[in-house]
């Protein structure tokens, strides 16, 4: 079951990390040209970072205030 944590955790800070680099492009298309289109996506990245740090702090337990590792 360790493992299994181990693994998710590992997953999920890769998701969080690629989902971080995206957020940093749609800003520099937004900061190039705001239009809704490019708003929408800085909010979806904001959404799935959000639903990320989420999910990680619900696998963690309650009372578990450390960081990814």
């Amino acid at each position: 079951m360790t493992a299994l944590c181990t693994s998710l955790a590992v997953e999920m800070q890769h998701d969080f990390v690629r989902a971080q680099a995206q957020l940093g492009e749609a800003r520099l298309q937004q900061a190039e040209k705001d239009t809704p289109a490019t708003r929408a996506a800085v909010t979806r990245w904001l959404t799935l970072i959000d639903a990320v740090l989420d999910m990680y702090l619900d696998m963690r337990g309650p009372g578990t205030r450390r960081g990814w590792s």
